[in-house]
């Protein structure tokens, strides 16, 4: 069983008429065949903003080359998550990383381990129902963590000092988003 929203119909034509304008000026442009074979078609697109399916390294290759898909791939993200989260306003210092209506994420050093972090994801409601995090970084590439399941409105992810996770979350240039 899914708990992730269907595009409404008018949300499915705004795509359908994306998709056909992207094709239309890529086939004006003269796009090699093997170049045509590598791209994303949209049921693709959608299973993966819809964590259906785990971006690969040819969807990474096929957004980064490709600005008006990545463009739809972060507004379909945004349109099937739980929670996003912007740009950050500045660079954190603190304990707190980012905040979303009925979300915050922190950061604690470990007690136990000197070089581990703990990263909490605080809710405001009971059962959030989220399981990735995805990270899109400042180059627009994106990245999925699996998030653990929430305990009393709090999830928690333990991360060395110097991880991707880390540096994703309080580089103020990412986008997170929780679904």
């Amino acid at each position: 069983m899914s708990d992730f929203l269907e595009p409404d119909e008018m949300k499915l034509k705004g795509l359908r008429d994306r998709f056909v304008d992207q094709a239309l000026g890529e086939d004006l442009l003269g796009d090699e065949p093997d170049a045509i074979a590598s791209r994303v078609s949209p049921s693709e697109l959608y299973e993966f903003a819809c964590a259906r399916r785990v971006p690969d390294e040819r969807f990474a290759a096929t957004l980064n080359s490709h600005p008006h898909l990545r463009t739809l791939y972060h507004q379909m993200l945004a349109a099937n998550s739980t929670f996003a989260f912007d740009e950050a306003r500045a660079a954190s210092a603190g304990d707190i990383i980012r905040n979303a209506p009925g979300c915050r994420i922190r950061q604690e050093k470990s007690q136990a381990e000197n070089a581990q972090v703990y990263v909490v994801i605080e809710f405001d409601a009971d059962d959030p129902k989220v399981s990735t995090l995805v990270i899109v970084d400042s180059s627009e590439k994106p990245f999925t963590f699996d998030l653990p399941p929430t305990r009393h409105r709090i999830c928690q992810l333990i991360a060395d000092e110097g991880d991707k996770l880390l540096q994703l979350l309080i580089d103020p240039k990412s986008r997170l988003y929780m679904r």
